[in-house]
Formats: structure tokens, sequence, C-alpha cells
């Protein structure tokens, strides 16, 4: 985990070339990417909790390497919720061809920037000499607002849909004009949540500039990949997703409490990432039984924590109110019977069933034969 300085020399020594490798631990990746992105700046593992607490913003579809994104150092890609309601890609009044391309092929679109360019200043640059530009409008039009500290809203570049699709599938290779199964909708689906707009297989979803009048499109087409020169001034997109960037965000964990029969049950909390969080020391109720403490099982077969108790688990829990009988309290000296019910007589425990001893102690655990 972290990044390296690698390089290569020719067997020869007359080339050498040095790059930097950058490993980011799996399980932070894990803790942000399939994740949604509130406006409070945490991230929450689901929309409902997320809109729960504060306003969901994005879904978290990238987190590692540095993101370059409007003259802006980031580190991770959230992406929108919800696909544009502008289905048409315009570049220019009257079908007139944009000036300029942004960063042309797609060897360069992946390799600029870490492989992350944007088309956001470009877009704004084109609008402010009198072009109409749609995708630039969808990106500033999308809601809701980014959590503090992150960039604009912006339409991902080809580059940044390398990222996007990496880090939604967790697939190492790169998005290119060959198909990629890894790619595929249902793939990268299956990363979105619920409640959340998914990805079709026969939409178009982003473009970079290839040229004054062509453009790249990002596609699933059935199994992941690129199409190319297609006309940039008027194509129908219908589903275009936007994206924003963001460096420093809190991974957050809802800790649930089930009265496992009883009621009066505490009402959830929230745990930040890293943080200790103090259980309830509200406890529920049941008639005939005295609560004894939750664990992360129904049947008390999990972690058992006190009222109180201090949770570190960097996780979602339910936690599930333990009983004991009020009965089986001092219930020394009765009659435990062949039915496996205790009397308070003998001549009772015969009466309904066969009498086979007398409780000398309840309590503890008795370990014996095994």
């Amino acid at each position: 985990v972290g990044t390296a300085t690698i390089t290569v020399t020719t067997e020869d020594g007359g080339k050498t070339a040095t790059c930097a490798v950058t490993v980011d631990d799996p399980v932070t990746v894990a803790k942000y990417v399939g994740k949604v992105i509130a406006a409070d700046g945490k991230v929450y593992k689901t929309l409902a909790a997320a809109n729960k607490y504060s306003t969901a913003s994005g879904i978290v579809a990238y987190y590692g390497s540095e993101v370059v994104e409007t003259g802006q150092t980031y580190k991770a890609i959230a992406i929108s919720l919800t696909n544009s309601e502008r289905t048409n890609m315009y570049c220019g009044l009257d079908n007139t061809s944009c000036s300029g391309s942004t960063y042309g092929d797609i060897a360069t679109a992946l390799t600029v920037k870490n492989g992350i360019a944007t088309t956001a200043t470009t877009l704004e640059t084109n609008v402010a000499h009198g072009y109409s530009h749609q995708l630039y409008y969808a990106a500033k039009e999308t809601t809701p607002a980014p959590p503090a500290g992150a960039s604009a809203w912006s339409i991902p570049s080809i580059g940044q849909w390398n990222l996007i699709l990496k880090g939604l599938t967790g697939s190492s290779n790169n998005l290119s004009t060959s198909a990629n199964t890894s790619f595929s909708a249902s793939n990268v689906n299956a990363k979105i949540p619920t409640g959340a707009d998914g990805f079709s297989e026969q939409n178009y979803w982003s473009c970079t500039e290839k040229d004054n009048n062509k453009m790249w499109m990002m596609q699933f087409n059935g199994s992941g990949g690129l199409a190319n020169n297609i006309n940039k001034k008027n194509y129908a997109t219908q589903g275009l997703r936007t994206m924003f960037a963001f460096t420093s965000a809190t991974p957050v964990y809802i800790v649930n409490y089930d009265a496992n029969g009883g009621s009066g049950a505490p009402d959830e909390q929230v745990k930040d990432d890293g943080s200790n969080l103090t259980l309830s020391s509200t406890v529920p109720t049941r008639e005939g039984y005295t609560f004894v403490g939750w664990n992360t099982a129904a049947d008390g077969s999990g972690t058992s924590y006190a009222a109180g108790a201090t949770y570190t688990t960097d996780d979602d829990a339910t936690l599930y109110a333990q009983w004991l009988m009020t009965a089986m309290i001092g219930c020394e000296g009765m009659v435990i019977a062949a039915n496996g019910k205790m009397y308070m007589t003998l001549a009772a425990a015969n009466k309904y069933s066969t009498a086979s001893g007398i409780v000398a102690y309840y309590g503890s655990e008795v370990v014996e034969t095994g």
C-alpha cells in the first residue's frame, strides 16, 4: 500500500523509463466504492441512510490515485445518482462545429494527467464563444449539490470513465475500443446502490472531443468499450451521467437495535470510521424476562455487548437483545421433570410429568464431559 517509483533500463543501458505506481488498500477502497456520499461529507452504505441523515449527493465510483479536475487535484470520483434529463449532444448552434478539440485521440485521453483529463474547461469556453453545448449545461444543472470541498458537477472525460468503470468493477484493464466484458452494464450495476439509476446496454454515457467534428463515446454495447468518430453536432445519448471529484469523506456505519421479542429498543446510532461508539444505555423490556445484554446474533452466538459498552468495529451491525427468564433466576430448590419443565413441588412434577431431580445450581456455564 502506497506509492513506489520503478525505473526500467534496457539491457544495453541505452534507454530508461521511470514511472510511479500507486497501490491502494483494497479494504479502504471497499469502504467508499459503491457507497453513497452525502452533502454532510460522509459516506453511507445505502441511499436510504444517506437521505435519512443528510442529502445524498452521488455514488462513489472510484477511490485511489490522484484525480485531476478543472485544475485541482482530488482523490475520488462520484457519479450522479440519476440520469440527466438532457438526451441530446449538441455541439454548436445550428449544428455548426465546435472550435478546437480537447485531448485528441484515445491514447492521449487515457494518459494525460494520470489518465483523468477533463472536458469542463473547453466546454465552458465554447459556451462563452456562443456555442450551446448541451453536455456543459447538463453538468451545471445536476442536483443535489456536492459536499463542501468537492469539485463542481462536470462531464466525465474518457480518462475519467476509465477510472469510474475500473472502480465499480474492480477490473485492472483500461477502457478502450476493444470489448471488455468486465465493463458490461450488469457488472457495473452490481455496485450501484438500491434506488439509484443503473446503466443500460443500449445507451451512450459521455464524450470527449476527438476533433472539431467527432467525439469519443463511452458505451456498454453488451460488453463494454468505446465508440469513436461519432458526429459531434447532434447525437442522442438517452442517459447522460455527470460526476464530481472529492478528496476527503468519512465512511459511517449504522448500528441498529433489535428487541428480539421485547419492546423499547434504542434508536439506531451512527458511527464514524475509525472512531469508537458508546452504545446506548437504554435497555428494552420483556414481560417475564430480564435483559442481560446485546449480541450480534439473535441466538446469542455472536459477539456480546453490555448496554453502554464501546463498539469499535468499522461496519454496520444489528444488536439483538438477550433475555433470561425471570423464573430461572433463583430457581435453586425447584424440581426439574422429564418434560424439561421445573415445578415448585415434587408432587406437581410427578403430576404433570416424572420428576427427575432437584435444581441445586443455576448460573454460569457448567462443563461436564466436554
